[in-house]
């Protein structure tokens, strides 16, 4: 048994498609441009997730050569701080240890 707002929504979409005169089709026309917007918002954030995973691992090798040819001034405070964590600290060789 559907819920109450989900019939009233199923009768607000499909109820004026019914009533319409033939060939008009412009409640179609709009519910198309939603669904039309929906998906190209919906490709536009998978685009954007798999383009940020595309770099390389925070630590690794590749990074930290990266991050030494980035500008001081262009770095965040997290970019800096696990360089600092991963490219300097694990470089330095302490006697003794």
């Amino acid at each position: 048994m559907p819920l109450v707002n989900e019939k009233a929504y199923l009768n607000s979409v499909f109820l004026p498609l019914a009533s319409e005169p033939a060939g008009t089709g412009k409640r179609v026309k709009e519910i198309l441009k939603d669904v039309t917007m929906y998906l190209r918002t919906l490709v536009l954030a998978a685009t954007a997730m798999l383009l940020c995973a595309c770099g390389p691992e925070v630590g690794s090798e590749e990074w930290c050569k990266d991050m030494t040819k980035k500008k001081q001034q262009d770095l965040t405070m997290e970019e800096g701080q696990a360089f600092m964590k991963h490219c300097v600290m694990n470089k330095i060789e302490v006697p003794g240890m």
